[in-house]
């Protein structure tokens, strides 16, 4: 006897949904005449939730209530009128179909609930996630060749603009030490190199005095060991 979906008492939490929502459930319950056995016919995907044994209208002696499956019969709960009429269990039976009988006189009812396999869902979450971590990887991959450009260009242009600044300021250094040659000859005359070099101070980085008045051939004149100034 399988009845209709039950909306205003939702089955408690079971073990094999995993936490599946309330929709995914079906009521199900079954009558068991005293020596009757009945087929829990389970529909593809989908396993049984025991989850309720009890008495209807109790006669006197004790009631077995058993399973048939995989070729045995077990003993679920034995309930007797007055001592035990209910008893609540958590039993899960699936893939295969089980068959209840109840021996004794008593006819007896069982409730519990449809719900999907753990197993069929637990393929899906596994594709599912294994899909999302390969979208997760991929986009992890394109994120990382999107951002290296940038990054390595953000390291070559401070170390191309320390060159540039380096040169500027060695430009203008060995611009100074020209005017500053100048002008010392100006004003003092013809000089010996040696004497040039020690009374004119070479800023750091320029090159030396000799190299300097070679590429300024235009304003310094070099005869023998003097140095002067062209006019």
């Amino acid at each position: 006897l399988k009845l209709p979906r039950s909306s205003s008492h939702p089955p408690p939490a079971s073990r094999c949904t995993s936490g599946r929502p309330a929709e995914e459930m079906t009521f199900w319950g079954a009558a068991l005449k005293p020596g009757q056995t009945f087929k829990a016919d389970l529909p593809e995907g989908e396993c049984l939730h025991l989850s309720q044994i009890c008495l209807q209208d109790p006669k006197a002696g004790k009631n077995y209530v058993q399973v048939q499956i995989g070729g045995k019969t077990i003993n679920l709960v034995c309930l007797e009128k007055d001592k035990v009429e209910h008893q609540t269990v958590d039993l899960i039976f699936g893939p295969d179909s089980p068959s209840f009988l109840v021996k004794g006189s008593s006819e007896v009812h069982l409730a519990g609930y449809m719900e999907p396999n753990d197993d069929d869902m637990g393929e899906e979450d596994e594709e599912e996630q294994g899909e999302g971590e390969e979208e997760e990887e991929e986009g992890e991959e394109e994120e990382e060749e999107a951002v290296a450009p940038p990054a390595k260009k953000a390291k070559t242009e401070p170390k191309a603009a320390a060159k540039a600044s380096a040169k500027a300021d060695t430009a203008s250094s060995d611009a100074e030490y020209v005017k500053s040659l100048v002008y010392f000859l100006q004003k003092n005359g013809n000089q010996k190199l040696s004497e040039l070099g020690s009374k004119v101070k070479r800023p750091a980085g320029v090159p030396k005095m000799g190299s300097v008045l070679k590429s300024n051939q235009d304003k310094f004149a070099i005869t023998g060991d003097t140095v002067s100034l062209k006019k």
